[in-house]
Protein backbone atom coordinates (compact mmCIF):
# COMPACT_ATOMS: atom_id res chain seq x y z
CA UNK A 1 0.00 0.00 0.00
CA UNK A 2 1.36 3.21 -1.02
CA UNK A 3 2.08 5.92 1.38
CA UNK A 4 -1.17 8.95 1.93
CA UNK A 5 -0.61 11.89 -0.18
CA UNK A 6 0.81 14.80 2.17
CA UNK A 7 1.35 18.36 0.95
CA UNK A 8 5.38 17.30 -0.18
CA UNK A 9 4.52 14.78 -2.13
CA UNK A 10 2.07 17.20 -4.00
CA UNK A 11 5.17 19.05 -5.15
CA UNK A 12 4.60 22.43 -2.94
CA UNK A 13 4.75 23.48 0.58
CA UNK A 14 4.19 27.53 0.66
CA UNK A 15 5.72 29.97 3.29
CA UNK A 16 2.65 30.70 6.07
CA UNK A 17 4.71 34.54 5.04
CA UNK A 18 3.32 34.24 1.52
CA UNK A 19 0.14 35.72 0.21
CA UNK A 20 -1.15 36.28 -3.12
CA UNK A 21 -0.67 39.62 -3.87
CA UNK A 22 3.36 39.42 -2.58
CA UNK A 23 3.49 36.48 -4.74
CA UNK A 24 1.94 39.30 -7.67
CA UNK A 25 4.50 41.92 -6.42
CA UNK A 26 7.45 38.77 -6.65
CA UNK A 27 6.33 37.96 -10.36
CA UNK A 28 5.91 41.65 -11.17
CA UNK A 29 9.71 42.35 -10.21
CA UNK A 30 11.09 38.84 -11.63
CA UNK A 31 9.38 39.80 -15.26
CA UNK A 32 11.05 43.15 -14.82
CA UNK A 33 14.26 41.50 -14.39
CA UNK A 34 15.19 41.56 -10.61
CA UNK A 35 17.92 38.81 -10.21
CA UNK A 36 16.73 38.38 -6.87
CA UNK A 37 13.15 38.02 -7.04
CA UNK A 38 13.65 35.80 -10.49
CA UNK A 39 15.85 33.55 -8.49
CA UNK A 40 13.48 33.21 -5.85
CA UNK A 41 10.37 32.26 -9.07
CA UNK A 42 12.93 29.88 -10.15
CA UNK A 43 13.08 28.24 -6.61
CA UNK A 44 9.61 27.57 -6.24
CA UNK A 45 9.19 26.58 -9.41
CA UNK A 46 11.26 23.80 -8.28
CA UNK A 47 7.58 22.19 -7.58
CA UNK A 48 6.50 21.46 -11.39
CA UNK A 49 8.66 18.46 -11.68
CA UNK A 50 7.24 16.99 -8.46
CA UNK A 51 3.71 17.81 -8.99
CA UNK A 52 3.90 16.42 -12.45
CA UNK A 53 5.64 13.53 -10.63
CA UNK A 54 2.78 12.72 -8.28
CA UNK A 55 0.17 13.31 -11.10
CA UNK A 56 2.32 10.66 -12.92
CA UNK A 57 2.20 8.08 -10.02
CA UNK A 58 -1.46 8.29 -9.42
CA UNK A 59 -2.48 8.20 -12.92
CA UNK A 60 -0.24 4.50 -13.19
CA UNK A 61 2.71 6.28 -14.51
CA UNK A 62 1.49 6.26 -18.00
CA UNK A 63 4.83 8.76 -18.54
CA UNK A 64 8.41 7.22 -18.40
CA UNK A 65 11.01 9.39 -16.63
CA UNK A 66 12.69 10.91 -20.36
CA UNK A 67 8.53 11.96 -20.96
CA UNK A 68 7.97 13.23 -17.71
CA UNK A 69 11.13 15.08 -17.79
CA UNK A 70 10.23 16.95 -21.59
CA UNK A 71 6.40 17.84 -20.17
CA UNK A 72 8.06 19.32 -17.12
CA UNK A 73 10.02 21.28 -19.43
CA UNK A 74 7.59 22.53 -21.67
CA UNK A 75 5.37 23.07 -18.54
CA UNK A 76 7.92 25.50 -17.09
CA UNK A 77 8.42 27.41 -20.37
CA UNK A 78 4.45 27.80 -20.47
CA UNK A 79 4.74 28.60 -16.76
CA UNK A 80 7.23 31.78 -17.35
CA UNK A 81 4.85 32.54 -20.57
CA UNK A 82 2.11 32.71 -18.47
CA UNK A 83 3.45 34.76 -15.27
CA UNK A 84 2.29 38.05 -16.92
CA UNK A 85 -1.05 37.19 -16.64
CA UNK A 86 -0.58 36.26 -12.73
CA UNK A 87 -3.22 38.41 -10.83
CA UNK A 88 -2.29 36.75 -7.14
CA UNK A 89 -6.06 35.37 -6.49
CA UNK A 90 -4.04 32.80 -5.30
CA UNK A 91 -0.59 31.61 -3.84
CA UNK A 92 1.84 31.29 -6.47
CA UNK A 93 1.71 27.53 -6.35
CA UNK A 94 -1.45 26.54 -5.98
CA UNK A 95 -1.54 28.98 -9.61
CA UNK A 96 1.29 26.46 -10.70
CA UNK A 97 -0.34 23.58 -9.56
CA UNK A 98 -3.38 24.25 -11.40
CA UNK A 99 -1.06 24.40 -14.51
CA UNK A 100 0.50 21.52 -14.08
CA UNK A 101 -2.41 19.81 -13.77
CA UNK A 102 -4.34 21.09 -16.90
CA UNK A 103 -1.17 20.22 -19.17
CA UNK A 104 -0.30 16.81 -17.73
CA UNK A 105 -4.24 15.90 -18.34
CA UNK A 106 -3.50 17.25 -21.82
CA UNK A 107 -0.69 15.28 -22.53
CA UNK A 108 -2.35 12.22 -20.99
CA UNK A 109 -5.30 12.64 -23.55
CA UNK A 110 -2.77 13.32 -26.36
CA UNK A 111 -1.15 9.75 -25.46
CA UNK A 112 -4.12 7.83 -24.94
CA UNK A 113 -5.40 9.27 -28.21
CA UNK A 114 -2.30 8.47 -29.81
CA UNK A 115 -2.56 5.00 -28.84
CA UNK A 116 -5.72 4.66 -29.93
CA UNK A 117 -5.40 5.63 -33.23
CA UNK A 118 -2.16 3.23 -33.96
CA UNK A 119 -4.83 0.64 -32.52
CA UNK A 120 -4.83 -2.31 -35.61
CA UNK A 121 -8.55 -3.31 -35.79
CA UNK A 122 -7.96 -6.09 -37.41
CA UNK A 123 -9.87 -9.31 -38.01
CA UNK A 124 -9.66 -10.33 -34.27
CA UNK A 125 -11.34 -7.24 -33.01
CA UNK A 126 -14.69 -8.03 -31.25
CA UNK A 127 -18.09 -6.47 -30.44
CA UNK A 128 -16.31 -5.79 -26.58
CA UNK A 129 -13.39 -3.50 -27.78
CA UNK A 130 -16.05 -1.47 -29.78
CA UNK A 131 -18.41 -1.37 -27.04
CA UNK A 132 -14.98 -0.49 -24.80
CA UNK A 133 -14.55 2.01 -27.47
CA UNK A 134 -17.15 3.95 -27.86
CA UNK A 135 -17.67 3.69 -23.95
CA UNK A 136 -13.99 5.73 -23.42
CA UNK A 137 -15.18 8.47 -26.26
CA UNK A 138 -18.39 8.86 -23.79
CA UNK A 139 -16.47 9.13 -20.71
CA UNK A 140 -13.83 11.81 -22.54
CA UNK A 141 -16.79 13.54 -24.02
CA UNK A 142 -18.21 14.01 -20.23
CA UNK A 143 -14.62 14.94 -19.23
CA UNK A 144 -14.08 17.21 -21.62
CA UNK A 145 -17.37 19.04 -20.41
CA UNK A 146 -16.50 19.06 -16.81
CA UNK A 147 -12.50 20.42 -17.76
CA UNK A 148 -14.39 23.40 -19.66
CA UNK A 149 -16.54 24.09 -16.31
CA UNK A 150 -13.10 23.64 -13.79
CA UNK A 151 -11.57 25.99 -16.07
CA UNK A 152 -14.28 28.80 -15.32
CA UNK A 153 -13.55 28.38 -11.59
CA UNK A 154 -10.40 30.58 -9.47
CA UNK A 155 -7.25 29.06 -9.75
CA UNK A 156 -7.95 28.33 -5.18
CA UNK A 157 -11.26 26.77 -5.93
CA UNK A 158 -9.94 24.24 -8.83
CA UNK A 159 -6.85 23.01 -6.51
CA UNK A 160 -9.52 22.37 -3.62
CA UNK A 161 -11.53 20.14 -5.61
CA UNK A 162 -8.88 18.76 -7.17
CA UNK A 163 -6.92 17.69 -4.31
CA UNK A 164 -10.23 16.39 -2.54
CA UNK A 165 -11.58 14.33 -5.36
CA UNK A 166 -7.93 13.29 -7.64
CA UNK A 167 -5.86 13.30 -4.58
CA UNK A 168 -7.45 12.20 -2.18
CA UNK A 169 -6.29 14.47 0.32
CA UNK A 170 -8.09 15.30 3.46
CA UNK A 171 -9.25 19.05 4.69
CA UNK A 172 -6.34 19.37 6.79
CA UNK A 173 -4.07 18.40 4.60
CA UNK A 174 -5.55 20.81 1.69
CA UNK A 175 -5.91 23.67 4.08
CA UNK A 176 -2.14 23.24 4.84
CA UNK A 177 -0.78 22.93 1.39
CA UNK A 178 -3.04 25.85 0.52
CA UNK A 179 -2.60 27.87 3.47
CA UNK A 180 -5.34 28.03 5.05
CA UNK A 181 -7.34 26.01 8.20
CA UNK A 182 -8.79 22.76 7.87
CA UNK A 183 -12.71 24.54 8.31
CA UNK A 184 -11.10 27.42 5.54
CA UNK A 185 -10.34 24.86 3.07
CA UNK A 186 -13.76 23.02 3.80
CA UNK A 187 -15.50 26.23 3.21
CA UNK A 188 -13.70 26.56 0.23
CA UNK A 189 -14.18 23.06 -1.32
CA UNK A 190 -18.25 23.50 -1.19
CA UNK A 191 -18.28 27.09 -2.33
CA UNK A 192 -16.31 25.60 -5.34
CA UNK A 193 -18.64 22.55 -5.58
CA UNK A 194 -21.68 25.03 -5.82
CA UNK A 195 -20.07 27.14 -7.96
CA UNK A 196 -18.98 24.01 -10.23
CA UNK A 197 -22.68 22.67 -10.11
CA UNK A 198 -23.32 25.63 -11.12
CA UNK A 199 -21.63 25.68 -14.60
CA UNK A 200 -22.35 22.56 -15.31
CA UNK A 201 -26.07 23.09 -14.97
CA UNK A 202 -26.12 25.99 -17.23
CA UNK A 203 -23.74 24.01 -20.09
CA UNK A 204 -26.61 21.19 -19.91
CA UNK A 205 -29.14 23.65 -20.43
CA UNK A 206 -27.80 25.43 -22.93
CA UNK A 207 -26.91 22.11 -24.82
CA UNK A 208 -30.92 21.15 -24.69
CA UNK A 209 -31.76 24.29 -25.78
Amino acid sequence: MSDPPSKTSLGFEPSPSCSGPLDSSLAERALAGDPDARAEVEGRLGCVPRILGFRNGRAGRPFGPEELGDLAQDVYVLIWSKLPGFEGRSRLETWVYRICVFEFMNALRKKQRQKARTADLGPDTNLDDMVGRQAQDESRTRFEGLRAAMDQLLPQEEAVLTMKHHDDLTFEEIGKALGLTASGAKHQYYKALRRLTTLLKAKREGHDE
